[in-house]
C-alpha cells in the first residue's frame, strides 16, 4: 500500500484544479497524453515533472489507508487539494501566499489552515511543515479533523518524509505508469492558462508567433510609462507576460538589481498571470527567481496591507480580493441603505433635488445594486482620498467638492447631505466589524505613499518596473498610486498597463478616458506624465462573427462623452469562420429554464470534457432566481463569484452558470447569454450611464465565446434591447 505521495514544484502547477473522479485521489494515474509520470518506488508514489531533477525542490504527501482525503465528497477533495497545492507552492514561492480566509495558524516551521470553505461543512484543517527538518522540500502530514488548529498535538512522521525524499533519484530512473482506460474522466491538460500560452515557450513566441503590434509593445524601448489596449481576446495579458519575462531575463543576465510588480485587480486574476508566466517561463523565474531579482505577483491590496499591517493593530480588511469586497460592500451598505429609506430619508427627501429624488426611490423600491455602486464611488473617489483631514473634515469638505460627470448627480446640499449621512453610518458599521472596506484601504494606502516614512524607504522599497493588467477595474484613486510605487520619484516611470474600456463597470474610468491630458483624463490622473499608446487590433479566441457582433454593439450607441475610448473600432482582425450569434425569444424565464437549460445541458455533454459551454446571466435578480431552481441544479457547476474559477477545470461534462464579471478573462466554445432584456437596462443604472454599463456587460458576456454565441432574452421583461437587434444584424453582414 502507497502511504506517501511526493510531486516536484512544476507537477503542482500543472495539477492545481484538476477534474478527475474519485479513483484517483487512490490511483493517482494520469492519461497518456500527460506531462506528469506516475512512479513507484516501494511504498511512496511519485508525480513528477519533466523538469524534475534530483535537487527539485518536492512536497512529500502523507496518505492515509491509501488515500488522499479519505472520507470527503469529491467536490471537497478537489478543492482540498487545490488548497494543499497552493500551500505548497507557497513554500517554494514568495509570490504566493495562503489566503487569510483559509484561517492559517502558524507555529514554528508549520503551519494549519482550513481544508475547504466554510459552507463545505467539512471542520478539517490541513497539516504543513513548510521546512521539515530544516529542508527546502515541504511536508503534508495529516489533517486536523476536528478543526482545533493546536499544531503541537499533531507530530509529523519524519521518518516517512526522510524516506519519500530519499528515493528521488531510483523514481527519476523508473519508467513513468500512464492510465489504459481512456473512459475514465480526465481534464488535465486543457487548463485556463494553456488555452491562452498554447503551451508554447517564451521563445517561441518571441521568434515567431507574436503579432506585430504586440511584438512593438514587448520591444518598445524603457523610458516611459506604455498603454495597452485592445479588446477581449486580443492578447494584452500575454503581451504583458512577455515583456515582464524580457526584462526579468535582461537584469538576471547583466546581474542588475531589479524589483518589479505584477498588479491585477482580483487575486483569481493574480493567479492566472501567474499560470501563464510558469507556462511561458524557460528560466523559472518564479521558482529558481535570478539573485537580485525580486518579483511581486500581488493584487494592489495585497501591497497595500504588506506596509500598512493592519493585522498589528487589530485590524483586516474586508478582504484583499476586490470582487469579494465589493459584494459585501454592497451586501452591508444596501442594508444600511433599506434602514435609512424608512427612517432619514423621509425628512431629507422634500429638500433634495428632483433627479436625487427618483435615483433614491427607484433603488429603495427595486434592485438598489446600481444606486449601491455609484454610493461606494462616491465614498472612496471623493469622500475617503482626501489625506490630512479626519472623517468628519472629509465629510463636510464634500459639500464644496467640484462636481465631476462620473460622480453621483447630487445637484444640492440635501442632496450631499443623504450620501454623507450613508457614509458615516456604513463607516460606523465597518469600524464595529473591525474592518476597513478596499476604498478606505486605499485611502490609507495613498496617505502613506505620500508620507515621510515611504519616501525615506522607497529608493529600498519601491520597484524599477510594474506592470498593471485590467486597469479599466480600477478606480482613480487607485489608478494614481502606481507612480508613487516606483523606486524613482520622478519621471519618466517604467509602468505597462493593459486595459479594454469597454469591459469597464465603472464611469470613474469612461467618463474620463479620452485621448487628452486634462485635468479629468484618465491618464492625468495616474500622474505618470505622457503615457504612449498601442492597439491590439487582432483578435485569437473568438470567430469573425462574433467579432461583428461585438462592433456592432460599438456602432449601435453613441459615444456621449465618454471620450474616444469607447469610440467604435476599426475591423478586428478575428481568428476565422463560425455560426452566426442568435437571439432566442422565451415568453418568460420559466420558459427559459425549461426549454434553454437542457440545450446549454445537452452541447456540454457533446463538446466533451474540456470544451466548456457556459450560460451567463444578465439578471442579477434572475440569476438568485435560476441557481436555486431544482430540476437542472445537477446540469450545471455554479460560479457565483471570482473565487471559484477554480471550478471552471472541474467541471466536466456539466456547463458552468454565472454572470459576465465572475467569468472575465476566460473563454468558452459556446456561451448562452441570457436575460438580455430592456427592462433589466435599468438595474446597471439609471440614464444613459446606467445603459452604457448594461452594454459594457453585454460585450463581457458575448466576448467569453470562442464559436458559438447565443443570446436569449425573455418577453415578460421587455425582450431584446434595440442596441441587440442592430448588432445582430451587424454581425449578418
Amino acid at each position: 500500500m502507497v502511504k506517501a505521495l511526493v510531486l516536484d514544484a512544476y507537477a503542482i502547477n500543472q495539477l492545481q484544479s484538476i477534474s478527475v473522479d474519485l479513483a484517483w485521489f487512490s490511483t493517482f494515474t494520469l492519461p497518456t497524453r500527460h506531462s506528469i509520470g506516475k512512479r513507484v518506488v516501494g511504498d511512496v508514489c511519485y508525480l513528477l515533472s519533466k523538469k524534475a531533477k534530483t535537487n527539485s525542490r518536492l512536497i512529500v504527501v502523507s496518505l492515509e489507508d491509501g488515500e488522499l482525503f479519505g472520507g470527503h465528497s469529491l467536490d471537497n477533495r478537489g478543492e482540498a487539494f487545490d488548497r494543499l497545492t497552493r500551500a505548497a507552492l507557497s513554500c517554494f514561492e514568495a509570490t504566493v501566499t495562503i489566503p487569510a480566509n483559509w484561517r492559517p495558524y502558524h507555529w514554528r516551521s508549520r503551519v494549519s489552515f482550513q481544508a475547504n470553505s466554510v459552507n463545505s461543512n467539512e471542520p478539517g484543517r490541513l497539516l504543513l511543515d513548510k521546512s521539515p527538518n530544516g529542508t527546502r522540500h515541504c511536508y503534508f502530514y495529516g489533517v486536523d479533523r476536528e478543526g482545533k488548529g493546536d499544531l503541537s498535538e499533531f507530530v509529523p512522521d519524519f521518518e516517512l518524509f526522510s524516506r519519500a525524499i530519499g528515493r528521488i533519484a531510483p523514481a527519476l530512473e523508473t519508467p513513468p505508469q500512464y492510465e489504459q482506460d481512456e473512459s475514465r474522466d480526465f481534464d488535465l491538460n486543457d487548463s485556463l492558462s494553456l488555452d491562452v500560452t498554447r503551451g508554447y515557450s517564451y521563445d517561441i513566441w518571441y521568434k515567431s508567433h507574436l503579432t506585430a503590434e504586440q511584438a512593438s509593445f514587448v520591444n518598445a524601448d524603457r523610458g516611459g510609462p506604455l498603454r495597452l489596449r485592445g479588446a477581449a481576446g486580443s492578447g494584452k495579458t500575454l503581451a504583458m507576460v512577455m515583456r515582464f519575462l524580457k526584462m526579468v531575463y535582461e537584469a538576471a543576465d547583466d546581474g542588475k538589481a531589479f524589483r518589479v510588480a505584477f498588479v491585477a485587480h482580483s487575486t483569481s486574476t493574480v493567479e492566472l498571470i501567474r499560470k501563464y508566466i510558469i507556462n511561458i517561463d524557460d528560466r523559472g523565474a518564479l521558482f529558481d527567481t535570478p539573485d537580485g531579482v525580486e518579483i511581486s505577483l500581488c493584487t494592489l491590496h495585497d501591497l497595500a496591507e504588506q506596509h500598512l499591517g493592519y493585522e498589528l493593530k487589530g485590524m483586516q480588511a474586508l478582504s484583499l480580493d476586490a470582487y469579494d469586497a465589493l459584494k459585501m460592500e454592497i451586501e452591508y451598505l444596501g442594508s444600511i441603505f433599506k434602514e435609512y429609506g424608512v427612517s432619514d430619508w423621509l425628512a431629507r427627501k422634500s429638500f433634495c433635488s428632483k433627479l436625487f429624488v427618483e435615483l433614491v426611490d427607484e433603488a429603495l423600491s427595486g434592485d438598489s445594486r446600481p444606486f449601491i455602486f455609484d454610493l461606494l464611488s462616491e465614498f472612496g473617489c471623493v469622500i475617503d482620498v482626501q489625506s490630512g483631514a479626519t472623517p468628519s473634515e472629509r465629510r463636510q469638505n464634500y459639500f464644496t467638492e467640484r462636481r465631476a460627470q462620473w460622480m453621483l448627480p447630487a445637484e444640492n446640499a440635501s442632496d450631499k447631505q443623504v450620501v454623507v449621512d450613508l457614509h458615516k453610518e456604513f463607516s460606523r458599521a465597518m469600524a464595529e466589524l473591525g474592518v476597513v472596506t478596499l476604498e478606505q484601504m486605499t485611502a490609507d494606502f495613498l496617505g502613506f505613499l505620500s508620507s515621510n516614512q515611504w519616501s525615506a524607504t522607497r529608493l529600498r522599497s519601491g520597484f524599477d518596473a510594474i506592470f498593471v493588467d485590467e486597469l479599466h477595474l480600477l478606480n482613480r484613486v487607485e489608478r494614481s498610486l502606481f507612480h508613487l510605487l516606483t523606486k524613482d520619484e520622478d519621471p519618466p516611470f517604467d509602468v505597462y498597463m493593459a486595459y479594454d474600456p469597454k469591459q469597464s463597470p465603472k464611469d470613474t474610468f469612461l467618463g474620463q478616458a479620452g485621448e487628452s491630458v486634462a485635468k479629468d483624463s484618465v491618464w492625468a490622473s495616474t500622474k505618470l506624465g505622457t503615457v504612449e499608446p498601442i492597439v491590439l487590433s487582432q483578435v485569437f479566441r473568438y470567430t469573425d462573427q462574433i467579432a461583428a457582433f461585438l462592433q456592432g454593439i460599438d456602432r449601435s450607441f453613441p459615444a456621449a462623452n465618454f471620450g474616444s475610448e469607447w469610440a467604435v473600432e476599426n475591423k478586428l482582425r478575428a481568428k476565422g469562420e463560425g455560426p452566426k450569434p442568435t437571439l432566442v425569444r422565451s415568453a418568460n424565464e420559466r420558459d427559459t429554464y425549461k426549454n434553454v437549460f437542457p440545450i446549454a445541458r445537452d452541447r456540454a455533454k457533446k463538446l466533451g470534457a474540456g470544451k466548456r459551454v457556459a450560460m451567463l446571466c444578465m439578471s442579477y435578480e434572475l440569476f438568485e432566481t435560476y441557481l436555486v431552481a431544482g430540476n437542472h441544479r445537477d446540469d450545471f457547476v455554479p460560479i457565483t463569484g471570482r473565487a471559484q474559477l477554480d471550478r471552471v477545470e472541474r467541471a466536466g461534462k456539466k456547463f458552468i452558470f454565472s454572470m459576465p464579471e465572475y467569468v472575465a478573462g476566460l473563454q468558452f466554445d459556446t456561451v448562452f447569454l441570457i436575460e438580455v432584456n430592456e427592462n433589466d437596462v435599468k438595474n446597471h443604472g439609471a440614464g444613459l450611464p446606467g445603459r452604457r454599463r448594461f452594454l459594457s456587460n453585454l460585450y463581457l458576456g458575448a466576448s467569453r465565446a470562442e464559436n458559438d454565441l447565443i443570446l436569449v432574452t425573455n418577453l415578460d421583461r421587455g425582450g431584446a434591447p434595440s442596441e441587440v437587434d442592430f448588432a445582430l444584424g451587424h454581425s449578418a453582414e
